[in-house]
């Protein structure tokens, strides 16, 4: 018995407790440990009269080989391996049957949980503490492994096989966001050594609704839009796993890579990611889902080593069938790191012709183009140009969102326009050469006003559309390196580099008195959704 109570006790692994809250045990054994759990092994454990061997000779150790190895790991770690007789011969007891329970350990019957009127009378001899032990280190041996197409549902007290873990982010009080890492033999998917990113949601509802999207989606193979690895529930709680970006977000990356060379490739592989984004996005809209909540926190930057700067996915598709559903009026700030509201198209405002309608799948058009727009912005200036060019946006009444009801919360709220400092972010950008005409970054910036950043949802591009229109500036960057242009890179403009005051729109709106250019469509009036025409504030360039 010494050397197999010495692999399981030796090959015990501790788990990390902050890893869920369904099992007090701290330890488990892992599935190829007990995996070396043998006919002889057992045979060799096992010390038996003269009768009763005759009786058994190799029949007793090759059907617990087969039938009930984790019930004899149990019982080698509570010293109690002769019990397995009468386990077998009288109550036939198999690992099919754990966990077992008991209501009063030593006063009431123990019974197998998957199957409440099993019963083992043999455990009736035993004493109190070893009953007691047993239902205890039983958990040690009944670590699940999770697979890539199964939901898995563990029962009170299982342990999960996490070694290590920590909360990365708390989405309010109901999602939490953590990294962790598995043991590999438990996630096929974790065989590596590498940490996977778990979704943990408290609520049922929540967690059904992303589960059904992602399900739906696993049959696309597209490199570009996320796909679950495996999911759980605990007693407490519901989990989805994903692969773990060790890139970050897209505006990590972007501050990360602040004041990487604009060189051609750079650019170039911007535009494959647009394109791949696009892409994963024609996918959904093609599936007549939403995605809803498109910013840059929700495009992940995965990395792996000899593999260029990596890719960026399109993450969070699971928020879309229910995004905003009962959201009418925003009262009140959002519990995640990056306002939501940044990206949200304009319909979301009562005030909005198209508000009372079911949200359109172009709805994701503008949150595309505000994330493409900010794109160009960090390619061109850096990441403190768009944490600039976020903050001109801003006001006291508003978030730093893309359009602007014109009068503010002090007048009459009656008209949707695209926000004054975007439109000013135009012209500048317009004056940079490499966003000139027949250039890359040009088409793509006439790509985003034109077909984008439009308040009324039926002038922009669907996303085929833009999957193609992006394509087409991918295709001739490819054919023609003269098309991203060639002009050396101008000193950043002053509307793009913070000023010494820091003025924000708020203190900028103030000192603002004339018109200047026009774009797009205008804005929308609610009393009259065809009107055009606008004056756009004058905001300064510092």
């Amino acid at each position: 018995m010494a050397n197999l109570f010495q692999l399981l006790n030796d090959g015990q692994v501790t788990r990390d407790p902050r890893s869920d809250e369904n099992s007090l045990v701290s330890r488990f054994v892992p599935g190829d440990v007990l995996a070396e759990v043998s006919s002889d092994s057992i045979a060799a454990s096992l010390s038996w009269p003269d009768w009763l061997r005759a009786r058994w000779s190799n029949a007793l150790p090759t059907h617990v080989f087969h039938h009930c190895r984790n019930v004899f790991a149990i019982l080698i770690l509570v010293a109690h391996e002769s019990a397995i007789n009468k386990l077998v011969s009288q109550d036939n007891i198999t690992d099919d049957d754990l966990p077992l329970s008991c209501e009063k350990p030593g006063h009431a019957p123990v019974f197998s949980s998957r199957d409440p009127n099993k019963e083992f009378p043999s455990f009736k001899t035993w004493p109190q503490p070893k009953i007691i032990d047993f239902l205890d280190k039983q958990w040690m041996v009944l670590a699940p492994v999770l697979h890539m197409t199964q939901h898995s549902k563990l029962v009170a007290g299982q342990p999960l096989p996490i070694t290590k873990s920590r909360l990365v982010k708390a989405q309010g009080t109901r999602v939490f966001i953590h990294q962790a890492w598995f043991h590999p033999k438990h996630a096929p998917f974790a065989a590596s050594g590498s940490p996977v990113a778990i979704k943990e949601f408290k609520d049922k509802h929540v967690f059904d609704r992303e589960k059904e999207i992602l399900d739906r989606i696993s049959h696309f193979k597209n490199n570009h839009l996320i796909q679950h690895l495996a999911s759980y529930e605990t007693s407490c709680s519901y989990c989805l796993v994903f692969p773990w970006a060790a890139g970050g977000h897209l505006g990590e990356f972007w501050h990360r890579e602040g004041s990487t060379p604009r060189t051609p490739d750079l650019i170039l592989w911007s535009l494959e990611q647009m394109v791949g984004l696009a892409g994963a996005l024609q996918l959904l809209y093609e599936d007549g889902t939403r995605h809803g909540d498109i910013k840059p926190l929700n495009i992940l930057h995965f990395t792996q080593p000899g593999c260029g700067r990596g890719t960026l996915v399109l993450a969070d598709v699971g928020i879309s069938k229910f995004h905003h559903q009962s959201t009418g009026l925003r009262n009140e700030k959002t519990m995640t790191d990056e306002s939501t509201w940044d990206y949200e198209a304009p319909e979301v405002e009562k005030l909005h012709p198209s508000h009372h309608l079911p949200r359109s799948r172009s709805y994701d058009s503008w949150s595309v183009g505000c994330v493409l727009m900010e794109f160009v912005v960090w390619l061109l200036y850096g990441s403190e140009a768009v944490k600039t060019f976020q903050d001109r946006r801003k006001t006291p009444d508003r978030f730093n969102d893309f359009y602007y009801d014109r009068f503010g919360a002090f007048f009459r709220r009656d008209i949707i326009e695209v926000h004054p400092v975007v439109k000013r972010a135009f012209v500048k950008l317009r004056e940079d050469a490499r966003c000139g005409h027949d250039r890359a970054l040009g088409d793509l910036l006439t790509l985003i006003s034109n077909r984008l950043l439009q308040i009324n949802p039926k002038q922009r591009a669907t996303a085929p559309e833009l999957h193609t229109e992006l394509n087409k500036i991918l295709q001739r960057t490819k054919d023609d390196p003269s098309y991203l242009g060639t002009e050396a890179p101008p000193e950043i403009p002053p509307f793009f580099r913070r000023s010494q005051k820091g003025r924000t729109l708020s203190e900028a709106s103030r000192s603002s008195a004339s018109s200047a250019a026009s774009f797009g469509s205008g804005h929308l009036n609610s009393a009259s959704p065809n009107s055009s025409g606008f004056s756009l504030p004058s905001i300064p360039d510092s």
